[in-house]
């Protein structure tokens, strides 16, 4: 097996995230950005993306989630069907097929931390278990303030240590001075992944 390719896509691409009537218009990176790594074999084949969100709903262009999966929102452990559609969203760019996802060879595993209103408090408890499972990213699009509590902070250092990537959305804000980047993406555990505008 050849070594993993870590690099950033030579192009520059600004996405705008545009209303419609009939609610926001998917956008994802254009093919022609992602061919040549896929063309070169970064595919993510033989690799495991673990999200942590609102959970997943199967789809046609969604890979099925490995039964590890499991919800930390209460009820059935089994139960991680997203009546949110954030986590289905963030699932697509990851793993998402047919020219969606960044990694569209990759397998899925998913932990629901969020509730169906898209908010929760057990997000610590889904960090300890992708700590645990067997992957490559770990994937959570969700934060805010400016305060990392110290059991987030020991379950992110949990991840890092089990060498897998973990990767938490910086905002929604685009530049926002000293604020620009929100917790838990400013542990220094992780990768923030942000954009130049909103």
């Amino acid at each position: 097996m050849s070594e993993p390719i870590y690099s950033i896509p030579p192009d520059t691409i600004n996405h705008d995230n545009l209303m419609v009537a009939t609610g926001a218009t998917p956008w994802t990176r254009p093919e022609s950005l992602m061919r040549p790594l896929w063309d070169a074999g970064v595919t993510g084949r033989g690799c495991t993306g673990i999200n942590l969100d609102t959970g997943f709903t199967p789809h046609v262009d969604l890979p099925n989630p490995g039964d590890e999966s499991t919800n930390f929102m209460g009820g059935s452990a089994s139960d991680i069907r997203d009546r949110h559609s954030h986590g289905n969203h963030c699932i697509g760019s990851m793993v998402g097929r047919n020219g969606i996802g960044g990694a569209p060879e990759a397998d899925l595993k998913v932990g629901k931390v969020l509730g169906d209103n898209g908010s929760g408090s057990n997000t610590v408890a889904g960090l300890n278990w992708a700590a645990s499972v067997e992957g490559d990213v770990v994937s959570c699009s969700w934060g805010g303030g400016q305060f990392v509590d110290s059991s987030t902070v020991a379950a992110c250092k949990r991840i890092e240590e089990s060498g897998k990537w973990l990767l938490f959305a910086a905002g929604n804000s685009s530049y926002n001075g000293r604020n620009s980047v929100i917790a838990p993406a400013l542990s220094p555990n992780n990768v923030a992944v942000s954009s130049i505008n909103q």
